[in-house]
């Protein structure tokens, strides 16, 4: 006989639209020994589920599509689904989400609140005080004040020097309270903005919520002029064809409009409560900075009626499709035109917005920065001064506290403001 692998289809009965594949060897050499890259080493490690879910006895819904099944519809069937990694390195890691799972099957995830202070009530103080004391000028003045309370360094009125000192550090505190007071407003602005979001606990039916109450999983309708809130994957749009506009400019710096396209198999359901109402599963990447990539996929499960001489009741078509940065919208982008509804896919912190955002830290201009070093210059002219003066005087009696002094005489021609 002719060495080779030879296949053969088989048709299982009872089951006309499923086939399987059978295959066997007839080379009369020994097969080699199995390495770790091995695809018929038992212990070798997948890293996408495809393979070893397509024939898994636990896994009776299969995930191609318009593939049968005569499972019922639940999520504990849905099969976990790892889409083949693209080329961005964070899809060696997949997050799963089911569509319409209640909020107690959920797994955890970031809150959606938003928060950008900088201080509060333990660490205004300790910070405000670090941020000024960091430069020179400001710890220059403040170690002159301190030496007005030596006795043997001593020159004039102590308030003369600790005055001038206090009021600037007043006046800049003032500051930092009032521009983190107006960061707090503008946040609860934002956790405080209502939108009409589906849970499967809403009893079928939109309901409003805050901001800061958005879930991974969700269902938000959004309208003409609304601020996306989280990181969505949009679902349907008032548009036939599932279009629409986005403005981008509070994201990227961009003026001009983004074209979005909703997932196609959930575009064509005919009214947006066949959202509410439908199972599936959608597959995305791990949360990451880039902003112009994305990549996953989304599969929908329909129940198939039966028809007369079918025997196979309550069958279920899955139907899986790719998905790409076309069908999403980022946090703090704002919806130019009709309607949509998205799926949430990334919350808080692991929005892209948050991810490319700073913490909030204090600004220092072109000016206080040449202030600061002419400080430095002019410290080093006093003290070359000071001791030029001492010399003259040929280091007389206690020299070090008399140079010391003829600094702290100096300082007035550092100006403090």
């Amino acid at each position: 006989m002719r060495s080779g692998t030879f296949g053969s289809f088989s048709k299982r009965r009872n089951s006309p639209q499923q086939y399987q594949l059978h295959t066997f060897n007839v080379s009369p050499q020994p097969s080699p020994k199995p390495t770790s890259d091995d695809p018929l080493n038992p212990n070798r490690e997948e890293n996408f589920s495809l393979l070893h879910n397509f024939n898994s006895p636990a896994h009776n819904v299969p995930i191609f599509n318009d593939s049968v099944s005569d499972s019922r519809l639940s999520f504990d069937d849905f099969p976990s689904i790892d889409p083949i990694a693209p080329s961005h390195p964070s899809m060696s890691a997949v997050r799963s989400i089911n569509i319409n799972e209640p909020v107690s099957y959920r797994k955890s995830y970031p809150t959606n609140i938003v928060k950008n202070n900088k201080y509060n009530l333990f660490t205004f103080l300790p910070k405000v005080l670090y941020e000024q004391f960091k430069y020179f000028l400001n710890l220059y003045f403040l170690l002159v004040a301190l030496s007005q309370f030596i006795p043997k360094l001593k020159i004039g009125y102590t308030i003369t020097y600790v005055g001038p000192l206090i009021f600037v550090l007043l006046v800049t505190m003032l500051q930092e309270f009032y521009d983190d007071y107006l960061r707090r407003i503008r946040d609860q602005k934002a956790n405080s903005q209502c939108y009409q979001i589906f849970r499967p606990e809403f009893n079928s039916d939109f309901k409003p919520l805050p901001s800061y109450k958005i879930l991974v999983g969700d269902i938000i309708q959004f309208n003409k002029n609304d601020r996306i809130p989280a990181d969505i994957l949009l679902l349907k749009t008032s548009e036939e064809g599932g279009s629409c506009f986005v403005r981008t400019d509070q994201l990227d710096g961009e003026t001009d409009w983004k074209h979005k396209n909703a997932v196609s198999v959930t575009q064509s359901l005919p009214t947006d409560y066949e959202l509410l109402s439908i199972a599936g599963q959608v597959n995305v990447e791990l949360p990451h900075k880039d902003i112009y990539s994305f990549s996953g996929n989304i599969s929908i499960q329909n129940c198939i009626q039966s028809s007369p001489g079918n025997s196979y009741l309550n069958s279920i078509s899955t139907k899986t499709i790719g998905i790409d940065i076309n069908n999403t919208i980022w946090k703090d982008s704002t919806l130019a035109s009709g309607t949509a509804i998205g799926f949430v896919i990334y919350t808080g912190k692991e929005t892209r917005a948050e991810m490319n955002t700073s913490l909030p830290r204090n600004k220092v201009g072109i000016l206080d920065s040449e202030v600061n070093f002419l400080t430095k210059i002019l410290f080093v002219v006093t003290l070359v001064i000071s001791f030029a003066l001492v010399l003259l005087d040929g280091f007389r009696g206690n020299w070090p506290i008399t140079m010391f002094r003829f600094l702290i005489l100096f300082s007035s021609i550092i100006p403090i403001g």
